[in-house]
């Protein structure tokens, strides 16, 4: 099963774009990811980029079920590490805005990304179709092209679009200030993969992740190397696999701090 995977992943075609460090191919759902040269990897599977999100990050999460569930909060806040093509932000965005419990509480976001991609490469990936409220994306869209070239400044001020908020941190995500004025609801965790990007998957960085995640909440992830899951749990993890999206990686994992 993996081996015909990867034959089909070789085979895929990849579009040259405008920067040369970056190609396009279009996965197997119809949805678009770009392919990093200088790391040799997708930023997503190319079975299915937005299929991938979908299932690792919304809804492993279980991030859109926890105002359901706690209704005294007032605020649900995401920690992305690794914020790439957006893709997991605009996704969890839409479905946050289209829940009954979610449509009328906030939610921020936060990324730490040190790798920002021109805006034209991630409009190019015309995630337009992907989601429910096209808007958003334009107004994101419109947001972080301006002043583009000083990501630095433009980046010092959340994005916000109704009750949700992005704070993109524009730096090394082993280098950030991991300290927080409240817990996170969820943390994303899709870095480049341990071999091109260990640093993000050491238990030192980790163990800073399991410090700002709220209890019985999730850090997700497409990752199930049994040293990512060992490390997790030395922490106080309860670590488990699930399925994967259909016809991509078999396994993905859900990290859950009891």
């Amino acid at each position: 099963m993996q081996n015909r995977n990867l034959k089909r992943r070789n085979q895929r075609p990849r579009v040259a774009t405008e920067f040369p460090a970056y190609q396009l191919i279009e996965t197997d759902d119809g949805s678009r990811t770009l392919y990093s040269i200088d790391d040799q990897e997708t930023f997503h599977s190319e079975s299915g980029a937005a299929a991938e999100s979908s299932l690792v990050f919304v809804d492993n999460s279980q991030l859109t079920e926890l105002p359901a569930r706690h209704l005294d909060q007032n605020t649900f806040r995401v920690l992305e590490i690794g914020f790439g093509t957006g893709l997991n932000f605009f996704l969890t965005c839409d479905r946050w805005l289209n829940s009954e419990f979610t449509s009328a509480t906030g939610l921020e976001y936060v990324a730490v990304e040190s790798r920002i991609l021109p805006p034209a490469l991630i409009a190019g990936l015309d995630y337009q179709h992907l989601i429910e409220h096209p808007a958003l994306l334009n107004d994101w869209l419109n947001w972080y092209s301006g002043g583009f070239g000083e990501a630095s400044i433009k980046f010092s001020r959340p994005w916000t679009f109704n009750n949700v908020s992005l704070d993109l941190q524009p730096i090394d995500a082993a280098g950030w200030d991991y300290q927080v004025s409240s817990k996170f609801d969820a943390i994303f965790l899709d870095a480049f993969s341990p071999a091109t990007n260990p640093a993000l998957w050491s238990e030192e960085f980790l163990s800073r992740l399991y410090g700002v995640l709220g209890t019985n909440r999730r850090l997700v992830t497409y990752c199930v190397k049994s040293s990512i899951q060992a490390s997790l749990r030395n922490l106080g993890f309860e670590v488990h696999t699930t399925t994967g999206p259909v016809n991509g990686k078999r396994e993905v994992l859900v990290a859950t701090k009891r």
